[in-house]
């Protein structure tokens, strides 16, 4: 009985896990208490010994605090710059200037927002700021023009997601840190994904909305949008985004670097446009505070939780249960992105980051690619780039979708939540098709990397890898 207990405690470690996250309980809170809980039973069964509860401490402490990797130094200044944007009224200024340029075009206001929720990509990392903005300014123009509930708030569910998976998102970072990739990698990977995204969902918005009622009058003032108002408001925010990613691809800036020139950049923007304000600040410090501590906790809490399951055998009985199956490099990643996007319904991205890549990461390791794809680094990058769209997935799938949640709470009230669902699913399966489409063609995802960052990086990288 004992041995038996011993060889499955991981299993029960993992069902645990999952019925404290849908308990409603805080995560942070669930990942700290189910760790510690299944160390000490692990102590009880001789599978931990209570001195390694001490790399506890270790493991957190030399992540935080390691002058090499500054990483999460980079995470509230990327969260403060999406922040300014969105306190200061610079993310609605844009989404009014879309609105204007676009509307010509059939299906023009949900265009316009997703062209928005791929320039908020810093505030992406946040889905509530981005998916709350877009859905407090698109949504009711959209309604009052004559679209259908279900489309309006699919497509501003979807472009609200959008940004999830376009550099500099909060997400890439993660992403990129955990599967452990250098960040430029991530970064310009996703430039073509994204772009597949975008173009997929834009010629659904076409299609689609060119069925939709426009009958209404056009929006006040669309033909006074003066070019000065299309700099402030569309080119200049578009332009600190750009030279983030430049600074971090082709200045070879560290991440952290690049986030601050990202934060004093939106400040410079925020005072520029006159709407740097005490009060427009203050809020910015106290929202950029409270998430990043969450984040943090979260971090904590996942970090006991991983390494405790590794030490009463869990990665390696998931591993070593992969491996058994012999699926091949194909069918194991494969298996890995639809546990992914199953486990998407129900948990946020940032425990799957954070919980499941520790799992699966030695799987991931095993996989070779190499007849596709000649460059190890290269091959990483496809295979991180499809797990960060699957990961993008997440926040649109009911029931747990948070795009969905927070679509719902500031639209309308004629909006239903069977509108919001029925209209999510056309851009659940683009995005699963755009999947599809970077899986069979990988350059969609290397191309850029391998052209762009110089053969002493990728020398770099494969060392470390």
């Amino acid at each position: 009985m004992i041995l038996h207990l011993q060889q499955h405690l991981w299993m029960f470690m993992l069902l645990t896990l999952a019925l404290g996250l849908f308990s409603g309980l805080p995560v942070a809170l669930v990942l700290t208490g189910v760790g510690f809980g299944f160390g000490l039973i692990g102590c009880a069964l001789h599978l931990v010994r209570l001195q390694e509860f001490q790399a506890i401490y270790y493991r957190i402490f030399g992540t935080l605090f390691d002058t090499e990797d500054v990483f999460w130094s980079a995470v509230p200044l990327l969260l403060f710059m999406g922040m300014v944007l969105h306190e200061s009224g610079i993310a609605s200024e844009m989404q009014t200037c879309l609105q204007r340029i676009l509307r010509r075009f059939p299906g023009g206001l949900a265009l316009s927002a997703l062209v928005m929720g791929a320039l908020l990509a810093p505030a992406a990392g946040m889905i509530g700021a981005s998916v709350v903005t877009l859905s407090l300014i698109a949504l009711p123009e959209m309604m009052d023009r004559g679209y259908r509930p279900a489309f309006a708030s699919g497509a501003v569910a979807a472009a609200g997601t959008l940004g999830v998976a376009l550099p500099p998102g909060v997400m890439l970072v993660f992403v990129a840190d955990a599967m452990g990739i250098y960040t430029p990698y991530i970064f310009l990977g996703m430039v073509g994904p994204g772009l597949l995204l975008l173009i997929l969902y834009g010629a659904w918005c076409m299609v689609a909305g060119s069925r939709e009622s426009t009958t209404a009058p056009a929006m006040a003032g669309s033909e006074g949008l003066s070019i000065w108002k299309m700099i402030r408001g569309v080119f200049l925010p578009a332009a600190l985004i750009g030279l983030m990613l430049l600074s971090v691809t082709v200045g070879n800036l560290p991440i952290a670097e690049a986030a601050a020139v990202g934060g004093g950049g939106s400040l410079l923007l925020s005072l520029f446009s006159g709407r740097l304000q005490v009060a427009v600040l203050r809020r910015v410090v106290v929202k950029t505070a409270l998430i990043t501590a969450m984040v943090f906790f979260i971090f904590m809490g996942a970090s006991v939780f991983n390494l405790m399951f590794r030490l009463i055998g869990g990665v390696d009985a998931v591993g070593g249960f992969l491996a058994h199956l012999r699926l091949g490099s194909w069918a194991t990643l494969g298996a890995i992105l639809a546990i992914l996007f199953l486990l998407g319904f129900f948990v946020d991205w940032i425990e799957l980051v954070m919980v499941s890549f520790a799992i699966f990461r030695p799987a991931l390791d095993s996989v070779d690619f190499s007849a596709s794809i000649p460059a190890p680094v290269l091959a990483y990058t496809w295979v991180t780039v499809l797990i960060t769209m699957t990961l993008q997935v997440s926040f649109m799938t009911p029931p747990f979708g948070y795009a969905l949640f927070f679509l719902k709470g500031s639209a309308p009230q004629r909006v239903r939540m069977k509108d919001v669902y029925r209209g999510i699913v056309p851009f659940v399966v683009l995005t699963l098709l755009a999947i599809g489409c970077v899986a069979r063609f990988p350059e969609i995802a290397t191309w850029l990397p391998g052209r762009a960052l110089s053969q002493d990086v990728v020398r770099k990288v494969e060392a470390i890898d």
